[in-house]
């Protein structure tokens, strides 16, 4: 399933809502993520037709994943 931009922020704030018992590095933490998230897809956007963005974004989460793992962070 595919989600547009505007899928993702309506999904993003409704778990915001939900979450008001969240304190407040919580909320920074998840909002500072979500402006990384919109960097990678100007990123993807912006090369999708000069590289295999396919290719590319499974060898960098994979990559991602690893080093999260390795400072300890689980990843389902």
């Amino acid at each position: 399933m595919k989600l547009t931009k505007s899928q993702l922020k309506e999904m993003i704030n409704q778990e915001l809502k939900e979450a008001g018992k969240w304190e407040a590095p919580d909320i920074k933490a998840y909002k500072e993520l979500e402006k990384i998230n919109m960097q990678v897809y100007r990123i993807v956007g912006s090369l999708r037709h000069k590289a295999d963005m396919d290719k590319a974004i499974h060898t960098w989460m994979m990559g991602l994943h690893a080093g999260l793992k390795k400072r300890g962070i689980k990843i389902k």
